[in-house]
Parts: C-alpha cells; sequence; structure tokens
C-alpha cells in the first residue's frame, strides 16, 4: 500500500476514534467531544489549501511534507500526554494545532503528479 493511503488512513483514523478517546480519557460529553474533533477537520480546511500553495511556492514539496509528518508526531503526543483529565480546555487547543499541522499529508498526492508522466499519473496514484 503507497505511503499516501497509510497517511491518510491515519487521519481517517484520528478523526474516527478521537471522540471515544475524548469522553473517556478528557471527561468530555459525546456533544464537546464531536466538536473538538470537528477542530482538526476546521484546521484542514485551512492548512491543506495552505500546504499547497506553500509548496507551490517554494517549487518543492518534501520539505512541506515531513515538517507536517513530524508535526503528527507532536499532535499525537500533545493528545497522549497532555489532553486525559484535563477536559475541553486541553483537547480543543490539541485538535486546531493538529489539524492546522496536519496540511503537508497532502504534498505526496502532488509529488506523483511531478514524478510520473502524464499518461501514469492516474496508475501511480492509485498505487
Amino acid at each position: 500500500m503507497s505511503r499516501q493511503r497509510w497517511i491518510y488512513g491515519a487521519f481517517i483514523a484520528l478523526v474516527t476514534f478521537l471522540p471515544a478517546f475524548l469522553q473517556r480519557q478528557g471527561g468530555l460529553t459525546p456533544g464537546r467531544a464531536g466538536l473538538v474533533t470537528g477542530l482538526v477537520t476546521a484546521g484542514t480546511v485551512v492548512s491543506w489549501p495552505l500546504a499547497g500553495f506553500i509548496s507551490d511556492w517554494m517549487g518543492r514539496r518534501k520539505g512541506i511534507y515531513l515538517f507536517s509528518q513530524g508535526m503528527c508526531v507532536i499532535a499525537c503526543l500533545t493528545f497522549a500526554l497532555l489532553v486525559p483529565g484535563r477536559g475541553l480546555m486541553a483537547a480543543a487547543p490539541a485538535a486546531l494545532f493538529a489539524g492546522l499541522m496536519l496540511g503537508g499529508i497532502v504534498t505526496p498526492f502532488v509529488m506523483v503528479v511531478d514524478l510520473f508522466p502524464a499518461d501514469l499519473i492516474g496508475t501511480a496514484s492509485g498505487w
């Protein structure tokens, strides 16, 4: 399986299991856990186009991707170490931070376009 699918799969896993984690470990109600999880997606609405713009402007994508991967580790550690038992005031900023830092996970999809000839882009993206 391609790295892009694993990365996107990790994002889907985060937003799928985050509400249960926030309810059990953060003491949030189901509604607040959903709201906090929505902040991750709200952050990506900003960060994904911004990461694309910056990578186009720089003409390089790998640096944006690697930065985002490093920030993903920090975001996960933030949820694991700082959110449990601290409630909404810790979970909301952590979720927004995660969404804002996940922007670079979309750049591998564009890297495929840069690396392969036009007639193979669909096949390469599928793999």
